[in-house]
């Protein structure tokens, strides 16, 4: 990002098992805050810079949960823009599975099992949240008002089809949605970037474009 300028702030997010859901959503909703409410002093022009939140797998996830609340808390700082990297959008019991689930639940890299470990150490209890809009950004009802969304999947991976029905449902919601499609699979797009470096420098190029373009569009407006 430094050739587009770009300030990235990282959060250190409390993780589970030992702090459960809700604390690394609301230490992101936190840092997110503190950002928007010290930007003089860490010399940051946030009106005249895009400002977006990012994330990738169980990042993404928060990125789009966050999101979801800056859009209905009025106090909270909106975003010009998200980017979700193979999110995790919807609880893997909250429906069938079929699709990518199905098609690709035995995949080594991330298996059904993987997620059910995942969501009983986020949630305490694998069952609970099933439904719940604050923890699975697919059970929202309404995605309208929401900022120009990125999404980047993975061809190959269980999450597929769940990128593709939030880039539909937004879509319809009159969102402006760019989805991009890889031919690889989750861990190549999250965890594994140097397995596939040409696939992530196509990734990368398509992030720092999308971000340049907001960027433009939030300094031209305030010019």
């Amino acid at each position: 990002m430094k050739k587009r300028q770009a300030v990235i702030v990282a959060v250190n997010y409390r993780l589970a098992p030992e702090h459960p859901y809700p604390a690394g959503l609301d230490d992101c909703c936190a840092a997110t805050q503190w950002v928007h409410d010290n930007a003089t002093e860490l010399g940051l022009p946030l009106g005249r810079f895009a400002v977006g939140v990012a994330g990738d797998s169980a990042g993404a996830n928060f990125a789009a949960c966050v999101t979801l609340r800056a859009r209905s808390d009025a106090v909270f700082p909106r975003f010009h823009y998200q980017i979700l990297i193979c999110p995790v959008l919807r609880h893997l019991r909250s429906g069938p599975m079929e699709g990518s689930w199905q098609e690709f639940k035995d995949d080594p890299e991330l298996t059904i099992q993987d997620g059910l470990t995942a969501l009983t150490a986020y949630f305490g209890d694998v069952d609970s949240h099933i439904k719940d809009p604050e923890a699975f950004p697919l059970e929202a009802e309404d995605l309208s008002g929401l900022p120009p969304t990125l999404i980047i999947i993975a061809e190959m991976d269980i999450l597929y089809d769940d990128g593709v029905r939030y880039a539909e449902r937004l879509e319809a919601a009159g969102v402006d949605v760019q989805l991009n499609v890889f031919a690889t699979q989750h861990v190549v797009m999250t965890h594994a970037p140097i397995r596939c470096p040409d696939i992530s420098r196509q990734a990368y190029e398509v992030i720092g474009n999308f971000v340049r373009a907001h960027s433009d569009a939030c300094h031209e407006a305030h010019s």
